[in-house]
């Protein structure tokens, strides 16, 4: 009876701890599971990002979706509707004071390939240049960051005749600003930013301000030596002239410049063409003589600086035919009585 007792008791004991024991596991694994649970919340906050954050990144997202369907006609009509002139003014003014810039994640790159884009279209790009949108980009900040956009710009601009009058038409100060940015570009490290610059002037040197602004800079000279760093690289620093390399060296050598040095190098060769030809034709209109409408002899026509110059090839060959011709109205000028 005794033994039975014991062995009770012993079974009891044995119930009693093991549902303690259960009781403990229990509590741990849901303080575990808790302690588990804060954790993961707390990774989770700490990933979403802040409001300002969240707003910067719709503002962002929502420039650069402008940006891909800018040069789309049918949004023309939305965004001068909706201030999209106004709109870009202020995000350039804003992004250009900005205390922050140059941070690669600033939105100035950004706001300039939107307008960029936009200046696709005559009116927009018309509208922007009479509010001042010029002078705002001359004030952006210049560093790796912003040449590429800039130039686009610049670029830009000059592709439309009807609004680069508009630009020159500016005070002299202004003309002189935007050639000298150019200049600065050219003389960059990245060569999308150059080859854009060098379009600038190839379509720009049909106006008598940007020729003046650009030869009061000593352009002529930054600009040849895009040339001759290309032909540095093409001949491996040889510029001497020697004519003796072989033929496979000169293969070879041609294919030490990148494709974006071609085209540079390309770029150039047309905007030295268009400067030449523009100065051929004022040239010539300085010593051609001009009769009034009732037959009297006037000086000629001062073209207004920022009407462009026609220098297409046929206007041009029509030019050389007269040349050819000079002495019959240049010669009287050296004669006893004539007026040079």
């Amino acid at each position: 009876m005794k033994l039975f007792l014991l062995q009770q008791c012993l079974q009891q004991s044995l119930f009693e701890d093991a549902g303690a024991a259960t009781k403990v596991m229990s509590q741990t694994k849901e303080e575990i599971d808790d302690e588990e649970a804060d954790l993961e919340f707390s990774e989770f906050t700490d990933c979403v990002p802040s409001h300002e954050t969240l707003a910067s990144q719709r503002e962002r997202f929502s420039v650069q979706c402008l940006q891909r369907l800018g040069e789309y006609q049918e949004v023309l009509g939305p965004i001068l509707r909706e201030r999209g002139v106004d709109v870009c003014l202020t995000l350039l003014q804003h992004e250009s004071a900005g205390s922050s810039f140059p941070k690669p994640k600033a939105l100035l790159p950004d706001v300039l390939k939107l307008i960029c884009a936009l200046a696709a279209h005559r009116k927009f790009s018309a509208l922007f240049v009479d509010r001042g949108g010029v002078q705002l980009i001359l004030s952006c900040p210049r560093n790796p960051h912003t040449y590429t956009g800039i130039s686009l710009c610049l670029f830009a601009f000059a592709s439309i005749q009807g609004v680069m009058e508009r630009v020159c038409a500016a005070p002299a100060e202004v003309v002189h600003d935007i050639v000298s940015l150019a200049l600065h570009i050219l003389e960059c490290t990245q060569d999308p930013a150059r080859r854009n610059a060098v379009l600038f002037f190839g379509a720009s040197f049909v106006f008598r301000a940007i020729l003046d602004a650009f030869d009061a800079q000593d352009g002529l000279r930054k600009v040849i030596n895009l040339l001759q760093n290309a032909v540095a690289l093409r001949t491996g620093g040889n510029t001497s002239g020697n004519l003796s390399t072989s033929r496979t060296d000169r293969a070879a050598s041609a294919e030490v410049l990148s494709s974006s040095e071609k085209q540079i190098a390309y770029h150039t060769c047309v905007a030295l063409r268009q400067y030449f030809r523009a100065h051929l034709l004022i040239l010539v209109d300085t010593i051609r003589p001009y009769k009034g409408r009732y037959g009297l002899k006037v000086p000629p026509s001062s073209r207004a600086a920022y009407k462009p110059l026609d220098i297409s090839n046929e206007p041009m060959e029509s030019l050389i035919s007269q040349i050819q011709g000079i002495e019959s109205w240049v010669l009287p000028l050296f004669e006893p009585g004539g007026h040079l």
